[in-house]
């Protein structure tokens, strides 16, 4: 032993290699191929898993959600999945806020290629609350009685503080829609900003299989003028996303053919060819898309039995004249007798709904058709 060595020593140096020889000894240990025997056995430790190669296990999101008490159509549509798909014909509505307008070219470039039709009607800057206090779903679908409805609505709520109070507005456009055992999914907003919560309600009462989120597109998008709504170019990232959901992981998703058109190895579109004659005269217009109004008068049959129904085609809107009075006229009202459900029994629900108008685009002066208000204010854009 050198001469000052005790003098000269390091403890803190002596700590650590002390520190270092322990845990060697239990690597060691650890990597010997059995356990010592001691009168009872000696625990190795499990050092062999930290040189093991691993993939990596991705679970998947707890998609469990509230089971509503409207979700008969969901649970009338559980039933043993058919893998084969229906290539048939279908006709598509597609209605909501202003996010249909540019998504919408998208759209019925999907429809053609695969033997489809799509009507879509847009109303600007609506929301929830809109939709639900008027007849405006279960009108539509009765007009034009689809045989899918693709159903887009939030873009204007995204922000809204206390969001809760909008849960019985989308309760009561579910049930609308369900009513009628259409096959019915909705397509949340593209967000461009962090929600309050809209996107998490919705899929609260539909589930993974009938909502769509698409608050994944935030900054994924390219944005108009306004930064909210998607350029066509855009729209039409946002339309291959949902469609490829909808054929992979909808509930519905082996009831409709939607072949990508951009698909090169896609065989020619198919033509149009309804099964059955349906009566919906609406259905003969060729308008693509229909923007909504303030009141309605619907195109139904004869037999149809509805309180507002009228089988005259909608006039053609002329330009409006500026006139001076002094008679304020209420709007029309309507009592629907079809909105709810109580034990099994009807309902007469006497809250007054709003009608709507619809009137196509092509013939309609753009003095008269209501632009689209502004989501949120540019200046916090």
């Amino acid at each position: 032993m050198p001469k000052g060595f005790w003098a000269q020593r390091l403890p803190l140096l002596e700590v650590l290699l002390l520190l270092l020889l322990i845990i060697g000894s239990i690597v060691c240990y650890g990597l010997a191929g059995s356990p010592f025997l001691l009168n009872e056995e000696i625990r190795q430790a499990d050092v062999k898993s930290l040189f093991e190669r691993k993939s990596l296990v991705v679970s998947p999101l707890d998609t469990g959600y509230a089971v509503g008490q409207y979700d008969s159509a969901l649970i009338a549509a559980q039933v043993q999945e058919d893998e084969t798909v229906d290539s048939s014909s279908k006709y598509i509505l597609f209605c909501g806020d202003s996010m249909t307008e540019q998504t919408r070219y998208a759209l019925e470039k999907y429809a053609a290629q695969n033997g489809h039709k799509l009507i879509t009607c847009t109303w600007y800057s609506s929301t929830t609350k809109l939709w639900s206090e008027t007849d405006r779903l279960s009108i539509l679908i009765k007009e034009y009685k689809p045989d899918i409805i693709w159903f887009t609505l939030g873009a204007n709520e995204l922000f809204m503080p206390g969001i809760a109070s909008r849960e019985k507005y989308i309760e009561d456009i579910i049930q609308e829609a369900d009513t009628t055992n259409t096959p019915f999914v909705w397509i949340g907003p593209p967000n461009w900003k962090d929600d309050t919560g809209i996107n998490e309600l919705i899929a609260k009462h539909l589930g993974p299989k009938r909502f769509y989120s698409s608050a994944h597109f935030r900054d994924k998008l390219k944005r108009g003028s306004d930064g909210a709504h998607p350029t066509r170019a855009a729209a039409a990232i946002w339309t291959d996303s949902i469609a490829a959901w909808y054929v992979t992981e909808s509930l519905y998703k082996n009831k409709i053919l939607l072949q990508d058109p951009k698909d090169t190895a896609a065989v020619e579109p198919l033509v149009y060819l309804p099964l059955k004659e349906t009566c919906a005269p609406a259905r003969n217009n060729k308008w693509g898309l229909v923007i909504l109004k303030a009141t309605h008068q619907p195109q139904l049959c004869k037999e149809d039995e509805n309180l507002l129904a009228t089988t005259e085609p909608p006039e053609e809107p002329s330009t409006p004249t500026v006139t001076q009075t002094n008679t304020k006229t209420s709007p029309p009202t309507k009592i629907d007798t079809t909105k709810t459900m109580t034990n099994n029994n009807p309902k007469i629900d006497t809250t007054p709904k709003t009608k709507v108008t619809t009137i196509p685009k092509d013939s309609t002066n753009s003095k008269i058709v209501p632009g689209d208000l502004p989501i949120v204010p540019k200046d916090s854009l």
